[in-house]
């Protein structure tokens, strides 16, 4: 008995709630046995579109018809389907050859509904079958061209209501919102409401992160609680945290898309819907937020403290070298200690900095000298540096253009005398959108990487007061109390740089410092510029200890070491 193949496609998914998976799976059953085949396999693409093509790229037709290529399906075997419109609905350019192949590999292709067989022989015998399934192709890629002009005039309808009214466009929503809906003549009217259990968890996220807690951290302290997470079974996930932080639905905005001409989905070339959602978020939390996720990122200080938290500095520390500095164990004092050292000196690697820091130097530096008015100096007399134009002038700027853009390209349709320059204007209208949209990312991700003065003066505060309880601290409340310091540093710092005689602090500035502010600091202090992903950032390099003679000779210093904070003086 020969072998024959039955394909079941349908649409959508509510199509597998009706009879249309029975049909045909019955449909085939029936011509099988009544011409002497047997159905060796079911090949189902349940929910999937043939609109596009979809099914024979990614779907089980797709994998038939390299199985058909490489000549592993037996000649004289068939393919039974429904209607030539299931084996596919996309363009006859893109179709026909696929069909073509199957037959020209020995395989006959089934159409159930005229129960016509298509083979090698039939095409060659009569020329008019060839024509015949030409058409039925035409007429099924014709009608889904129809019926996706319709589904995306119903949904571009819907935008414009959405971007008038705030009118819901579905019910899927962001995990903290509940939707509620009615009917109004005949319409489906929804409106979003926040769950405010679940609020308080979104914005115990933002919270956390702005004082200094990772993704990994949050997520492990929400699990602890017991916190249902909203989307995984499995608990809260530090990707999630990173998206629900990244993501801007909590300050109410919504980004529509739609599908172009070949299915890619694309945005809308309006651009974001602003108080689409309700905001459980203010815009000042999500940037400080934000700022203080980018910070972690370029300062690469993700990850696990140690559980006791004994290196308060884990990432921040560095050699003037560039290589991480080691935090070394030494045993329990007097002859022991803990240490920091240079990573790279230690294997040898290149760096002749071979000294040993001892950690209760570094901290005294850290914590007990370091003068928090006179860094504040730095951030105090500088103005927020402006965007060069606002989110919504650069909107506004792109909807221009795109409106241009669509003209052009009614010319061109229209055109027949294919005039160059209309074709150039086209092509310089979307380079004009795609350098304006950089632009505006470029804008936008400036703002966000900023550093953020509140921030910072609230970690210092914190930080002075875990120093002043951690004279009598002991036990687990020492621990905590360090667990906690080091999140503030994370906050306050971009770097702790060791050299062979001296430590500085580098500190994130909004901009460069003007020469007579830096003269306040005697020569202890410099600036960094640095290009991070494009935008340009600003780093105070601040002088807390070192044992450099050119500074401990100028204020008589005993022998040894000095702290730095004393040099500071007004500006």
């Amino acid at each position: 008995m020969k072998s024959a193949y039955s394909y079941i496609r349908f649409s959508t998914p509510d199509q597998a709630k009706g009879d249309s998976f029975r049909r045909q799976s019955d449909k085939a059953a029936g011509w099988a046995a009544k011409n002497g085949y047997r159905i060796v396999d079911v090949l189902a693409d349940l929910g999937v579109s043939g609109y596009r093509g979809k099914n024979t790229k990614t779907g089980r037709l797709g994998a038939f018809l390299a199985l058909v290529e490489a000549g592993k399906i037996t000649r004289g075997s068939v393919l039974i389907v429904e209607s030539l419109d299931r084996f596919s609905r996309n363009t006859v350019r893109e179709v026909l050859p696929d069909f073509l192949n199957v037959i020209n590999a020995g395989v006959g292709v089934v159409t159930l509904t005229d129960e016509r067989l298509y083979t090698i022989d039939s095409l060659d015998a009569d020329n008019l079958q060839l024509i015949g399934s030409l058409m039925v192709m035409i007429r099924a890629h014709e009608e889904s061209v129809r019926k996706g002009g319709n589904v995306a005039a119903a949904w571009a309808k819907k935008r414009a209501r959405a971007r008038e009214n705030s009118e819901g466009l579905t019910d899927r929503v962001p995990a903290w919102l509940d939707v509620v809906s009615k009917q109004v003549d005949g319409r489906k009217i929804r409106r979003f409401v926040p769950n405010k259990v679940r609020v308080k968890i979104v914005q115990r996220v933002f919270r956390e992160t702005t004082q200094g807690y990772g993704r990994r951290a949050i997520a492990k302290h929400l699990n602890e609680e017991g916190r249902p997470a909203f989307r995984s079974k499995k608990g809260w996930q530090p990707s999630y945290i990173a998206k629900l932080i990244r993501g801007r639905a909590v300050l109410g905005e919504y980004l529509p898309h739609k599908r172009n001409a070949k299915g890619v989905r694309v945005k809308d070339q309006d651009g974001v819907i602003k108080n689409y959602y309700p905001a459980v978020i203010d815009e000042a939390l999500w940037l400080k937020a934000n700022r203080a996720t980018t910070k972690r990122a370029n300062a690469k200080i993700a990850g696990r403290p140690q559980p006791d938290a004994a290196n308060l500095i884990p990432a921040l520390a560095r050699c003037t070298c560039g290589a991480r500095m080691a935090h070394l164990n030494k045993g329990e004092p007097p002859k022991g200690g803990r240490y920091y050292a240079c990573s790279s000196a230690l294997r040898e690697a290149g760096c002749s900095t071979a000294r040993h820091w001892n950690r209760a130097i570094v901290e005294e530096a850290l914590f007990y000298q370091l003068d928090k008015a006179a860094l504040e100096r730095f951030f105090e007399p500088q103005a927020e540096a402006p965007m060069p134009a606002s989110e919504e002038d650069y909107e506004e700027r792109i909807k221009d253009l795109r409106r241009q853009l669509a003209n052009a390209f009614k010319y061109l349709v229209k055109d027949t005398t294919e005039d160059p320059t209309l074709t150039k204007e086209v092509n310089d209208l979307r380079e004009q959108i795609a350098s304006i949209e950089e632009e505006q990312n470029l804008a936008v991700e400036t703002v966000t990487a900023r550093p953020d003065l509140p921030s910072t003066r609230e970690a210092w505060a914190a930080a002075l007061t875990f120093r002043d309880r951690l004279k009598n601290a002991n036990g687990a409340e020492l621990i905590d109390l360090r667990q906690k310091m080091l999140l503030q540093l994370r906050t306050i710092l971009s770097e702790v740089r060791f050299s062979r005689d001296s430590i500085h602090v580098a500190i994130e500035i909004s901009r460069k410092p003007s020469a007579k502010m830096m003269s306040a600091w005697l020569g202890t202090a410099w600036t960094e510029t640095k290009t991070v992903d494009k935008i340009e950032r600003h780093y105070l390099l601040k002088m807390i200890y070192t044992e450099d003679v050119r500074f401990t000779r100028r204020v008589g210093a005993p022998r040894g070491g000095i702290f730095i904070s004393s040099f500071a003086k007004s500006a």
